[in-house]
């Protein structure tokens, strides 16, 4: 098979004479494979949309045409000089600069636009119900503006707290404050406001009735809670309310008085009354004695760490009772003040006549 011959361009397989035709027309259809293929990376005629870096022939800096103009040519025009192709001042700005509507005065802004002046818009069909604006003219359409009868019209409507001053016949007035529509009317001698329309009240509800139900209470830091076992009108309300914490422990209250008796004493009786583990201080130490023969006792109250030991007396010297019905007091004493940690006790050292029993009270 002879060596095909190719394109000078782009090297496509040739035919040639001495092939079968066969070996040619596979030789065709790889050159149009080829071609289609090229064609892909090749911008149409019409509306070509160039990528890259695309160059073109600079025109003459005077041509007014319909030519590509390069980079070159509008250098050529003086638009711009090497180095200034940034703004040096517009609207205040600098730079490569980007206006925003607050760089443009008397214009409106699309988004929130805020008018001034005296701004108009399409009327729309009193039918609508968009988004669209209301004019002064749809309301009134809406309102029934025309005489009462609903449309656009001669009549006056006017939506005030106040009435209109100087109304025409027909003309209409809703009360902002009770929401009362009154008509304009003349009867040939006088012309007055004729109420036509009720305010939109409803009728009265019956009255409520409200009562209280149980009352629990349920754990500490819980949610409080509250359920209607009635109805809408004649509600029962049950409460479960959390108890609080419970609180620290007081600070110890004081001693009561303190009492001992003694029956059938001796002169040398030894006798524990208590033991503190506060400090207490006596303010009154009461005795009496029971017997015969003109009883006596002398006994005295001591204190101590060690109850083995002879401790502190809160009245030196003891203190002798002869009282056999109301009691002695003795309110006057050495050592009042009793430290915590403390023994108290009473020890007998004399008697007279005959002493059944010694009773002694002691209060702090």
């Amino acid at each position: 098979m002879p060596i095909n011959d190719t394109t000078e361009k782009r090297g496509y397989p040739k035919p040639n004479a001495a092939n079968l035709l066969i070996d040619d027309v596979t030789r065709l259809r790889t050159a149009l494979d080829q071609v289609d293929a090229d064609m892909d990376a090749r911008a149409p005629k019409e509306s070509p949309a160039l990528t890259g870096t695309p160059t073109a022939t600079t025109p003459p800096a005077n041509d007014n045409s319909s030519r590509v103009a390069t980079t070159k040519w509008v250098r050529d025009q003086s638009f711009l000089k090497a180095g200034d192709e940034a703004v040096q001042s517009v609207a205040g700005k600098t730079g490569d600069v980007e206006l925003t509507a607050d760089d443009v005065s008397g214009v409106a802004r699309l988004n929130s636009p805020a008018f001034t002046g005296t701004p108009t818009a399409p009327t729309q069909d009193a039918a609508d119900d968009s988004t669209r604006l209301a004019t002064t003219a749809f309301v009134k359409a809406v309102l029934g503006g025309g005489g009462g009868g609903g449309g656009v019209g001669p009549n006056a409507f006017t939506f005030s707290q106040t009435a209109p001053a100087s109304p025409s016949p027909g003309d209409e007035w809703l009360d902002a404050t009770t929401g009362i529509r009154y008509t304009w009317l003349n009867d040939g001698n006088t012309s007055q406001w004729v109420e036509t329309g009720a305010p939109g009240y409803g009728a009265s509800g019956p009255a409520g009735l409200v009562s209280i139900g149980t009352v629990a209470t349920s754990a500490p830091g819980s949610a409080a809670q509250v359920t209607n076992s009635g109805t809408a009108t004649a509600a029962i309300l049950n409460f479960i309310l959390p108890r609080g914490e419970t609180g620290a422990p007081g600070a110890p209250g004081a001693m009561g008085p303190k009492a001992v008796s003694i029956v059938s004493p001796t002169s040398s009786e030894k006798v524990a009354l208590f033991y503190t583990t506060s400090a207490l201080t006596i303010s009154r130490i009461s005795s009496v004695v029971m017997g015969s023969s003109t009883p006596s006792a002398t006994f005295s109250i001591r204190f101590g760490a060690d109850f083995s030991q002879a401790g502190t007396e809160v009245v030196t010297g003891g203190i002798t009772t002869t009282n056999t019905t109301t009691g002695q007091a003795t309110t006057s004493f050495s050592n009042a003040s009793i430290p915590a940690n403390s023994w108290v006790w009473l020890t007998t050292s004399a008697l007279s006549g005959f002493v059944s029993s010694l009773n002694v009270s002691l209060t702090f």
